[in-house]
């Protein structure tokens, strides 16, 4: 496999399948594939671009590109490139579900569309100012709209997707996912989490969280919230009360649920996380800052 470019790496975007954990260095575009058996690196891709974004749908590994317009799957087996999409603008954020890919475009301010058994794109939605992450929940798609400081939520039951309800929150939103009832959106700009009921979109609560949230996850039963200045939170959904989690260093630019284990990117530290959402604890750190 091919070790990327040189450079400082940041890995910004992490997701997992029941054998592997996937992540993207945007800065020297690469794909690291690591064995979560061993905790090993068990291979990289390099994209020759800014790679950002990873999703797994269709039997594919699924990441977008900030400097490009595609979006690229790849064979977990073979760690090759298997497929290729052109979509109109960039993809920044990427989500799957249903055999679709949902990428946030961006620099056209919508979110496109892609088939994952053919590669084919199929639409763009218009949602918000710059999206920058979206979730795909059936077929409900939630978008941060970080320029508008909003939340777009489409409804993708019909034949052509369409904006349902448009939420105003806090400023810089960043990231949203789905939990006890509720989507819970980071506020980059203002220290909060924000709590919007998943069938009406009311705010619930808003919640301080510390400085820059970025990242968000839902394992144990708690909202596990981490940030760009080394903290990680977790919010008690019975009673919205969130609690600095002691002795974590980590920079969180994306995370990703897996049972129990919470992954994280970890862009200031050049690596990957475990974290165990049961004990509250640090499980493994992977250090990746080599490859880049």
């Amino acid at each position: 496999f091919s070790m990327g470019n040189a450079g400082m790496p940041f890995y910004d975007s992490i997701d997992v399948d029941e054998r592997s954990a996937w992540v993207s260095d945007f800065a020297c575009g690469l794909v690291v594939h690591i064995d979560k058996a061993t905790n090993e690196v068990a291979g990289v891709v390099d994209l020759g671009g800014s790679a950002s974004g990873v999703t797994i749908e269709g039997g594919s590994v699924w990441v977008g590109n900030r400097s490009a317009s595609r979006v690229v799957g790849l064979d977990p087996d073979r760690i090759v490139i298997d497929k290729t999409a052109t979509i109109p603008g960039n993809a920044l954020g990427l989500s799957s579900g249903g055999g679709e890919v949902w990428t946030a475009d961006y620099a056209n301010d919508s979110v496109d569309r892609i088939d994952a058994t053919t590669g084919a794109y199929l639409d763009s939605t218009k949602v918000g100012s710059s999206p920058h992450h979206v979730v795909v929940d059936g077929d409900t798609v939630w978008v941060t709209n970080n320029g508008a400081d909003s939340v777009s939520r489409i409804d993708a039951s019909g034949a052509a997707p369409v904006v349902d309800l448009d939420i105003a929150v806090g400023s810089g939103p960043l990231h949203v996912a789905l939990g006890a009832g509720s989507a819970w959106v980071t506020d980059g700009n203002d220290g909060t989490v924000h709590r919007l009921n998943a069938v009406t979109g009311a705010v619930e609560a808003v919640i301080s969280v510390g400085s820059f949230p970025h990242a968000l996850a839902f394992a144990s039963g708690q909202v596990w919230v981490g940030s760009d200045g080394l903290d990680l939170w977790r919010i008690d959904p019975t009673t919205n009360q969130a609690t600095r989690v002691s002795d974590t260093s980590f920079t969180s630019i994306d995370m990703v649920a897996d049972g129990t284990t919470i992954w994280v990117a970890d862009a200031s530290g050049s690596a990957v996380v475990r974290f165990d959402a049961a004990t509250g604890q640090v499980a493994q750190t992977i250090d990746l800052g080599e490859l880049g």
